[in-house]
């Protein structure tokens, strides 16, 4: 998964698990912050990665747990199903699967392309 596509995701899973607002993640692999922000409700989820300068949007799929979102940025596909503080998906780009959890708004996201844990607080 692309370093910005997991950013976009870890901001999403961080505001819909912790309930949290923000116009940022932390990637401390990187040690900065990523100015993302938008919508991100129970049916519904629009956010825009300034870094990026793309939209990642797109709808739920089954009570409010499954979702289909689109990466306009990479013209792509991604998964995201999520059961109490835990998440999982599939990026379509890398044809790989990812999840994690989140606790305290701190997010842990494990990707299978890279075999590696990818820590974020929102």
């Amino acid at each position: 998964m692309e370093e910005y596509t997991r950013s976009a995701i870890a901001y999403i899973v961080g505001r819909r698990i912790s309930r949290k607002n923000s116009s940022s993640v932390f990637d401390y692999s990187k040690n900065s912050y990523k100015n993302i922000s938008g919508e991100v409700g129970a049916n519904r989820i629009n956010v825009y990665d300034y870094d990026k300068q793309c939209y990642v949007s797109g709808n739920s799929r089954a009570s409010f747990t499954e979702y289909s979102l689109y990466h306009y940025g990479d013209s792509t596909h991604i998964t995201l199903k999520i059961e109490g503080d835990s998440f999982s998906g599939y990026d379509f780009k890398t044809s790989n699967f990812f999840n994690g959890k989140v606790k305290s708004g701190c997010i842990t996201l494990f990707d299978y392309e890279t075999s590696k844990y990818y820590n974020y607080s929102i």
